[in-house]
């Protein structure tokens, strides 16, 4: 399970899943197991990709984006999406959060990784 420091709390990342299955990212206490906090907001009116997520950088979230960036957990794309009164920034989630994908199948196999060979 993967860590990351927010705020001041050390946190572990479990990814979950939105009624309409998107992914979602909640933030635990590393000590205690208590919710810190969750790391993404569900926008179902917006197009997003399989492995993409928004991220609740604002408000008690500031700092989430930065934080969750720097732990590896996402990699921002660049693309914001108005929301309210703020732009929520879109990520691409990264391993072992991110749902393999076709492409990421076949790299897999072409590198030999995977359980198949590359002929």
């Amino acid at each position: 399970m993967s860590r990351v420091r927010f705020k001041s709390w050390d946190c572990l990342v479990q990814k979950r899943q939105y009624g309409n299955g998107r992914p979602a990212l909640q933030l635990i206490d590393a000590d205690d197991g208590s919710p810190i906090a969750t790391a993404t907001v569900n926008l179902p009116d917006v197009p997003l990709g399989k492995n993409q997520v928004a991220i609740k950088d604002y408000g008690e979230n500031a700092g989430m984006l930065k934080a969750l960036a720097e732990a590896g957990i996402v990699k921002p794309t660049g693309q914001t999406i108005p929301s309210g009164y703020v732009e929520v920034p879109i990520c691409e989630l990264q391993p072992p959060f991110r749902d393999a994908t076709q492409v990421d199948k076949l790299a897999e196999r072409c590198s030999g990784r995977g359980k198949g060979r590359a002929r």
